[in-house]
């Protein structure tokens, strides 16, 4: 009987440790991984970007977003919403920064990706 209690005790703390780590690892997750969001074709840093992708009100270079992206854990997504009709393009007056963390840039998320929506023109790495 005694053998029946303690396994009983036993499986409760081990849902218990597996309900934890799962709550930790939920609550994590969101600070680990970064979306960022380019809105302006310029290619200077800014002095305080804003690359939300939710309510944003500031401008965000893709030279800010890497930035911002190679100081977040990762993994990163830096996406597109760059106004204006017709292709734009980001000429770019020194090499960008190479990416240090895992990072994904998806030009898809530009306001029409079935055509050529935006460019990066310049110097490269």
């Amino acid at each position: 009987m005694r053998e029946k209690a303690n396994r009983g005790v036993s499986r409760g703390r081990t849902w218990i440790g597996i309900a934890t780590a799962v709550s930790a690892l939920a609550f994590a997750s969101p600070s680990l991984a970064g979306s960022f969001q380019v809105n302006d074709p310029g290619d200077g840093p800014t002095p305080s970007p804003d690359c939300n992708v939710l309510n944003q009100t500031g401008t965000c270079t893709l030279r800010d977003a890497i930035a911002l992206a190679n100081a977040n854990a990762g993994p990163n997504t830096i996406g597109f919403n760059i106004g204006g009709s017709g292709t734009q393009t980001i000429s770019l007056s020194s090499p960008l920064p190479a990416l240090t963390k895992p990072t994904t840039i998806d030009a898809a998320t530009a306001w029409s990706w079935t055509e050529q929506a935006a460019e990066c023109s310049g110097l490269t790495s």
